[in-house]
């Protein structure tokens, strides 16, 4: 009984993660960022209720999820930097704004492999 609830719940959950993340949609570093809120709390149903399923299937399917988690995190500080840097007008501060560029472009499109992996997947709680 509590498996079938937590199943919804999940199900609620993933057609979120669909609907805000859509497969047939390129995100952007500010898409990312406005999804933070709604990815951490969906993690967190999973990590309270995940138990509740097979391990090795569950730690494959959420995985690529932390990823992209951990890549929001690293969004928001390029971010920060990046609003830093414009406040400067320094030439000095050319490079480091190239490499602030670079830097979440390349973040960006190593989440979005995370992020057509995972949606691709079929759920562990299925």
């Amino acid at each position: 009984l509590v498996c079938i609830g937590t199943k919804d719940l999940f199900e609620k959950d993933w057609r979120e993660m669909q609907t805000l993340m859509p497969l047939e949609h390129t995100l952007s570093a500010e898409d990312y960022l406005a999804h933070k809120q709604a990815l951490q709390r969906n993690l967190l149903s999973g990590a309270c209720l995940g138990s509740l399923f097979s391990s090795p299937k569950r730690d494959e399917y959420r995985s690529p999820w932390f990823d992209i988690i951990e890549g929001i995190d690293e969004l928001s500080t390029l971010n920060y930097l990046q609003r830093l840097s414009e406040q400067q007008s320094d030439e000095e501060l050319a490079n480091i704004k190239i490499w602030l560029t670079q830097k979440t472009d390349n973040l960006v499109a190593a989440m979005e492999q995370s992020r057509q992996v995972t949606l691709k997947q079929i759920p562990y709680w299925r």
